[in-house]
This record gives C-alpha cells, sequence and structure tokens, in this order.
C-alpha cells in the first residue's frame, strides 16, 4: 500500500490504472480524448500564431505537454497545452529576447514550479472560494464564446480579435461579410449535437457531428474554411529535442529570470483552478496541487526542449474533456497520442474539418462551463460572495483571467478579514464582582480585530478568558502588550486564562509570558478568579 507521506506525489494515472480499469472506461477514455485532439488542434494553432509562435509550435506544445500533464498531474480529467493567459507574455518574450529567451525562461520557470510543489506550496488552491472560482470559469466561458463567433458564421477580419470588447467591435464592423452556408452548418451543427445530447446521449455527440458535417462538406464540395484553408500544410518531420543556447549577453538574465516568474507563476494559477473546476465538474475531490505543479514542471520543460511554447492546464480542453466523457488521465494521455496522430499521419483528413463545426462544439461546452443554476445561486448568497462572483466575472470577461484571479484572491482576502473581524468580540461577564472585571475574547485576533481591546477599562483586576481564541498575530500581542501597560499604570492586575496552546506557544516566544510572568497565567476561569480573590485580599 502506498505511504500516504508519498501518496501527494504519485500521478493520477497511476492510481486509476492500477484499480481495476475497464474496457468500458477505456471507451469512454478513447472517444473524449480524439474528440478534445480535434478541439486542441486549431485551438493549439491558433493560439501559437497569437502568441508570436509558429503552428507546429502550438501543436509540439499540445502533443508534449498534454501527454506529460496527463501522465504525470494529479487530475483526472486535466487537458495540458498552449493557454490564452499566456498569449501576451509569450508574444512578449519573443518580441523582446526571441525564441531562445523564451526556452530558458520555460526551463526556469520549470524549475520553479517543480521546487514549489516539491516544498508543497501549491496547497494555497484550498483557499480559492468557491465565488471566484465559479466567476472565472464563466468569464472564461463567455469569452471563448466571443471568439468562436467569426468561425461559427465565417466572418472575414483582417485580424483575429484577442479579448472580448474586440471580438464583438470586429463582428459588428463586418457583419456583412458572414458566410451564409458556414452560418448555416454552424447551426445545423449545434441542432445535432443538442438532438443528440436529448435524445441519444450515449452516442459520442463531439465525434458524431464532426464526421457528418466533415462528410458533407466533402461530397457536396460546400466552400466552407476548413482547418487547411486557414491554415494551410505542415511540415511532419519528427522533431529532436535540443538544449536551448546559454550564450546570452549578461543583460538579458534579470528579465529572463522576471519571465520565469511571470510564466510560473501563470501556469501554476492557470493549471490548479483549471484541475479543480475539471473535478467539480467531475464531482470529485480537490486535486493534489503539489503533485499538479510538478506535473506542469515537466511538462514546460519538455516542451521547451522540443521547441514549443509555454503549457498549462486549460480550461476549456479540460471541460470539453469532461463534456464528452472523458474519466480517467487516459482521456489526456489519448488526446495527446492522437494529436501526435493527426499532426505527423493522418493531417491530410484533419485538415478537412469545416471550422464552424469545432467552434459548434466549443460553443455547446461553453454553455456547460457557464453553469447557470450555480451562478443564480450565488447572487442570492451573503454580499461578498456576491461581490466576488460578480467582480472575477467581469474582469476575467473583459480583461484576461490573470486580473479576475489576482484581484479576485485581494478582494476575497479583504472581505474574510472584515468577516472575521466582525465576528471577533471582548464580551463583558457579568458575573463579576466590580473589582474584578472578566472578558472573554471570541475568535481570532490579529490586526484586523486588535482594537477591541482599547475600550476595556481595567479594575483591581482584569481576567482575560480566552478559550475560543484559535490564533494570535503580532498585532494582537501588541494589543496585550498596551492593555498590560495600561493595567500597569492603574495599579491593576493583567490575569489570562484557558488559553490555547498555540496562542501560548506564540505568546511565549515572543517574550509576552516573560512580561505578564507565568503565575498570571491560568488553565481555567476557576483558577483565575481564586488567583483575583488572593490578590484583593
Amino acid at each position: 500500500m502506498t505511504s500516504s507521506k508519498w501518496r501527494e506525489f504519485i500521478p493520477e494515472s497511476y492510481l486509476r490504472l492500477k484499480e481495476h480499469y475497464t474496457l468500458s472506461l477505456l471507451r469512454k477514455d478513447s472517444i473524449a480524448g480524439m474528440t478534445v485532439a480535434l478541439i486542441a488542434m486549431p485551438l493549439s494553432i491558433a493560439l501559437a500564431i497569437a502568441s508570436g509562435a509558429t503552428p507546429i509550435q502550438g501543436l509540439l506544445t499540445a502533443v508534449v505537454a498534454g501527454f506529460l500533464t496527463s501522465a504525470l498531474g494529479s487530475s483526472r480529467v486535466q487537458i495540458g497545452g498552449p493557454s490564452a493567459a499566456l498569449i501576451v507574455v509569450v508574444y512578449s518574450i519573443v518580441k523582446t529576447t526571441g525564441y531562445n529567451g523564451l526556452y530558458l525562461s520555460m526551463l526556469l520557470a520549470s524549475l520553479f514550479l517543480i521546487i514549489l510543489g516539491i516544498c508543497k506550496l501549491g496547497s494555497w488552491i484550498k483557499y480559492i472560494p468557491l465565488p471566484l472560482i465559479t466567476g472565472c470559469t464563466s468569464g472564461i466561458a463567455v469569452s471563448v464564446f466571443a471568439l468562436q463567433i467569426q468561425n461559427f458564421a465565417g466572418i472575414q477580419l483582417t485580424s483575429a480579435p484577442s479579448d472580448f470588447i474586440q471580438a464583438w467591435t470586429s463582428y459588428f464592423d463586418a457583419f456583412s461579410t458572414i458566410h451564409p452556408y458556414t452560418l448555416l452548418m454552424g447551426i445545423g451543427s449545434l441542432v445535432i449535437i443538442l438532438l443528440i445530447q436529448r435524445f441519444v446521449p450515449k452516442i459520442p455527440w463531439g465525434l458524431f457531428v464532426i464526421v457528418l458535417t466533415t462528410g458533407i462538406c466533402f461530397f457536396f464540395d460546400l466552400s466552407i474554411a476548413t482547418i487547411e484553408t486557414q491554415f494551410g500544410h505542415f511540415p511532419r518531420d519528427l522533431p529532436i529535442p535540443k538544449l536551448p543556447s546559454f550564450s546570452i549577453p549578461p543583460g538579458q538574465w534579470p528579465q529572463i529570470f522576471g519571465n520565469a516568474v511571470t510564466i510560473a507563476f501563470l501556469v501554476s494559477i492557470e493549471s490548479l483552478i483549471s484541475a479543480l473546476i475539471g473535478e467539480r465538474l467531475l464531482k470529485g475531490d480537490t486535486p493534489r496541487s503539489n503533485c499538479e505543479l510538478i506535473a506542469q514542471g515537466i511538462s514546460n520543460m519538455a516542451s521547451a526542449f522540443f521547441g514549443g511554447i509555454p503549457a498549462a492546464g486549460a480550461i476549456p480542453r479540460t471541460a470539453a474533456n469532461v463534456e464528452t466523457g472523458g474519466k480517467t488521465p487516459v482521456a489526456g494521455i489519448v488526446h495527446a497520442l492522437t494529436l501526435f496522430c493527426l499532426l505527423f499521419f493522418f493531417f491530410s483528413l484533419v485538415s478537412q474539418i469545416p471550422l464552424t463545426v469545432l467552434s459548434a462544439i466549443l460553443i455547446v461546452i461553453c454553455w456547460k462551463m457557464f453553469d447557470i443554476t450555480l451562478f443564480s445561486q450565488i447572487l442570492k448568497a451573503p454580499y461578498g460572495d456576491r461581490i466576488i462572483l460578480i467582480v472575477s466575472f467581469l474582469l476575467t470577461t473583459f480583461i484576461d483571467i490573470k486580473a479576475g484571479i489576482l484581484i479576485g484572491v485581494t478582494l476575497a482576502t479583504f472581505i474574510f478579514m472584515r468577516q472575521m473581524s466582525k465576528a471577533s468580540k471582548a464580551i463583558p461577564l457579568s458575573a463579576a464582582p466590580d473589582s474584578v472585571k472578566i472578558y472573554e475574547i471570541q475568535g481570532p485576533f490579529f490586526f484586523g480585530n486588535d482594537h477591541i481591546l482599547k475600550k476595556i477599562i481595567p479594575s483591581k483586576v482584569l481576567i482575560l478568558q480566552m478559550p475560543y481564541v484559535t490564533l494570535i498575530d503580532v498585532s494582537g500581542i501588541f494589543a496585550l502588550q498596551e492593555l498590560h501597560e495600561k493595567c500597569k499604570k492603574m495599579n491593576a492586575h493583567l490575569l489570562l486564562s484557558e488559553l490555547l496552546p498555540q496562542p501560548l506557544l506564540d505568546l511565549k516566544n515572543f517574550g509576552f509570558i516573560d512580561l505578564i510572568h507565568k503565575e498570571n497565567i491560568f488553565p481555567d476561569l476557576l483558577s483565575a478568579k481564586n488567583k483575583a480573590d488572593e490578590l484583593l485580599l
């Protein structure tokens, strides 16, 4: 049996295949993996081009990073590959330091990710609240939906839109260029998908609609944009891994180091949230985040060796994996192997897939990603949760997921601190005589509520009962010191009772116990009252 100490780092693929893996699971995983591969191919190409890289670099990234993410990661359904959140960063790095600078930044970022995982610093993901995850997921769904309209309707644009506002502005300006056949094929694909999901859900709807519509376009020779007409032919020579050159001007190293930190930060956030969303869609457990970080580090290192671009867990493709039946990491491995075969052996067939059909599939996935029931429920939640949901949704939709996560986490932190400070109180106990005042401190005692002691006016003996103080920080300790000084000036005695082990240890390490003396610390209120009676004699 695997030791619980090391289970944190064991890939989910090993754990799943070690169990009773059935032919039924293999069928579901294979269908999901092949379907996601067909979706990932044009997305990987488009993301690579938008990042300033070549289409083949995007596809190699999807193959290499996609395989290693599923083989080594902790999520059952995580799909790795090029990420929209990294487009601007990669474009800037390629422009300023070239591809060699990008590869060096990726290698450093990979080391950072592996170190973060080994040091078990990925557990921070459990502190991300549900409203923030829902807001970011819904924002991504809306953003991805907006970017699909161009191919869905065959709109002719001079450049591909990169964000929500630019997309709809461009569509409005180019409304007259809508291609009727393309739009009808896209609508027809949507109708077919919905009918299959409604009446024959056992049929793999994604794969079915791709085969059907591709056949229709081929036999009727319809003039509809395909992968080939959009992106052309690609060289299909097997890549040889190689190290980047370390001979660069010394002045570039600080820039490369900074780029590496940025890549590691974005990859970790995107991947951990993507894994969390995937498990939530499966109604499973929280993924082991430290294992996931190590997997992402290894994936990006391998991607750099093969001349790819930075990779992360891809939320739309992960959601597509779940929605098309993926159950275990085998689906992600099949996705990567399918991409490899499509790229090097069957690209002439795959290149005939209409782009509008792939957009229709992604539109369905976006609808499922936007959990309108959960979104509506959170809108009925307490005020703070509603604010987090709306802010993270709007920022992710109109700016990017980085802004949604960073500002959402910051906002959630402030709201949490405010709630904790409101929950913490100093309650007077009326049973005490006038010469002895007893206050019970409730809740954590930290910088957000250290003011609760300022209104206390000591009598001859002041007892602070602290059985519910689960933590105390330096601001809380200084507040206790100020109260102690106030007691000394008024010739009053300060006694503490029922301190929990951790706050007691913190006070001891800080030197407050030596200041107040051990004999003024009591295990229970009765002992403190007896001491108060002695002091009053």
